[in-house]
């Protein structure tokens, strides 16, 4: 299979995780700010989200470079 053919499948699923993660990003802050409205502990909430976040960063970085190397 073609190197370019293969670069576009996995930058697909990059894409994908991307949105993926931005979603699960975006609902652990509304966890997070629903916790701290009810005066509740939000302490695991946002260590899990400092690590969506750092997770969603990576998989920024990879799609980024995927599609430099591609010359999108």
């Amino acid at each position: 299979m073609d190197q370019t053919v293969v670069l576009l499948k996995h930058l697909g699923k990059a894409e994908s995780y991307v949105v993926r993660s931005q979603r699960r990003l975006d609902r652990q802050r509304r966890i997070v700010a629903d916790l701290e409205r009810g005066g509740r502990d939000s302490m695991r909430s946002r260590f899990l989200l400092r690590l969506f976040e750092q997770i969603f960063a990576r998989y920024l970085v990879h799609r980024d470079r995927l599609r430099d190397h591609i010359g999108l």
